[in-house]
């Protein structure tokens, strides 16, 4: 009977005609499944809320890629005595940064997270303003965003550092949050923090894999060989989170949005 329906089916919708109306259902199956969700922080701010009951009330929060302090901003309502340490290289961006950081007193850091501490060039939109859509990878601001960039971009040269190193220096022993938002250099960034990942400091890390990881050259599966011993889930416009256990590869290497929690296994 399962063979018969998935035969008509595919009898039914593989047509022309019916272009408009599968684009509208594989996009809401998408969005259904945590894909695509990246017009909404609800999701991210009912998640922060529910794992306020679980972390410590002084929990300890890298903020990688803070941008303007918009995340540091929800996991401040949420955790109203966090240590949070807010990442932001671009120097347009960072002065923004501060600015919240002093408002709801969190610590604004002006370096960028990588495998290697050292120097990378930043391409952002000309202007020097800072925007949230700066990247390592020209192609983001050229191509990916050439509605806005029209194809031009500007370079800046940012100090980078690593997890490990900072972790090191601070004398901070845990982290209870990590969370990446580095258009398309997430991967580097956990890379970098592989000491504290082995001796499993990092309890949580929130991160993106989306269409930009085509320009890092990163899969899905990446992540899941550096986070061994963590499970993963998406998180879902309502705050919950959705297992990624047992899904087949189709499902899982999808370069759209996605706003994943990688969780170390207790």
């Amino acid at each position: 009977m399962k063979k018969l329906a998935d035969r008509l089916l595919s009898f039914l919708l593989s047509r022309r005609s019916m272009f408009v109306f599968n684009k509208m259902l594989l996009m809401a199956a998408l969005r259904g499944l945590g894909i695509g969700n990246w017009r909404s922080h609800r999701g991210e701010r009912l998640f922060l809320r529910a794992i306020s009951r679980q972390l410590p009330r002084k929990a300890v929060v890298l903020d990688i890629g803070a941008n303007r302090g918009n995340y540091a901003a929800l996991v401040r309502a949420a955790f109203p005595e966090a240590h949070i340490h807010a990442f932001e290289p671009h120097p347009g961006t960072f002065s923004k940064l501060e600015d919240v950081a002093s408002s709801l007193d969190f610590e604004a850091i002006a370096v960028a997270c990588g495998e290697e501490p050292g120097t990378l060039t930043l391409y952002d939109y000309p202007g020097g303003q800072g925007s949230s859509h700066a990247s390592v990878y020209q192609g983001v601001i050229e191509e990916h965003h050439i509605a806005q960039s029209r194809g031009c971009s500007e370079a800046i040269e940012v100090p980078v550092t690593t997890v490990d190193l900072f972790l090191k220096k601070r004398g901070i022993e845990r982290v209870d949050l990590m969370k990446v938002d580095v258009e398309g250099l997430e991967l580097s960034v956990l890379k970098g923090a592989k000491d504290a990942f082995a001796a499993d400091r990092i309890r949580m890390v929130q991160f993106e894999f989306s269409e930009l990881d085509v320009y890092a050259r990163t899969f899905f599966h990446d992540f899941k060989e550096l986070l061994r011993n963590f499970e993963f889930y998406r998180i879902l416009d309502n705050g919950t989170l959705l297992p990624l256990v047992d899904h087949p590869v189709p499902l899982l290497e999808l370069y759209y949005y996605q706003n994943l929690v990688a969780i170390r296994r207790e």
